[in-house]
């Protein structure tokens, strides 16, 4: 059985439906002893006023309910939409919500306030970015530190598993939010600048043995066949 929060109870309309039903029922009731009674003292007596009151007050409660449910799927709605990005301007959530970019930020605002979407909301560039796209743009702020960088070195200073580490990698470089190349061979990620740098050694000038490890220049590779320094 779902967990039920009391909170989404409230704010969703749920709990105004159930005091407008309520209502019902107990303009209901007055109104069947407002007819019972109605010998006695007429229709507007105690039972007849309290028919109007409960019967009124059940169609008011309705009304608003109707509303806040209405409001809360429709965020529920948009929230699914805004899922669908990795990170969206403001500007283009207005134009498919056909609203302005004020009623698009506020709609961001109480969806993320909600836990419908997981991010962040930057006011300053007017773009929404979600969870995961903020780990991808962490992911590649510590790429650029390094020329080259092993993928278990990254995996533990994002404290996720290499498997992980390597979508992350492999996201932030379709993202854009870095430029290199990763080496699936030897599990390591280059920037752009330090690829720039590489020295062009393919076999150890001492056994002829093939080098499959891409060399910097400033390092020092060992052959793995005789142990050479190169």
């Amino acid at each position: 059985m779902p967990k039920i929060d009391p909170v989404d109870f409230w704010r969703d309309g749920w709990a105004v439906l159930f005091f407008s039903l309520a209502g019902f029922f107990f303009g209901g009731v007055s109104l069947l002893m407002a007819l019972l009674t109605m010998d006695e003292g007429g229709f507007f007596n105690m039972f007849g006023v309290c028919s109007i009151v409960g019967l009124g007050g059940g169609m008011v409660l309705l009304l608003i309910g109707g509303a806040l449910f209405l409001r809360a799927r429709r965020l529920k709605q948009i929230g699914e939409m805004i899922k669908g990005y990795q990170r969206i301007k403001v500007s283009n959530l207005a134009q498919k919500m056909n609203v302005s970019e004020f009623q698009a930020e506020q709609t961001i605002t109480v969806c993320i306030r909600r836990n419908i979407i997981d991010g962040e909301f930057n006011r300053k560039t007017g773009e929404f970015m979600a969870r995961n796209a903020l780990k991808l743009k962490e992911m590649a702020k510590l790429l650029g530190a390094y020329r080259r960088v092993g993928i278990v070195k990254m995996a533990k200073k994002m404290n996720v598993n290499e498997q992980e580490a390597l979508k992350m990698i492999l996201g932030a470089i379709e993202e854009n939010y870095i430029v290199g190349y990763f080496d699936r061979e030897t599990g390591e990620f280059f920037t752009e600048k330090g690829l720039i740098h590489q020295r062009d050694i393919t076999e150890c000038p001492h056994c002829g043995a093939p080098v499959k490890k891409i060399s910097l220049i400033g390092e020092r590779l060992v052959c793995e066949a005789c142990g050479s320094k190169l």
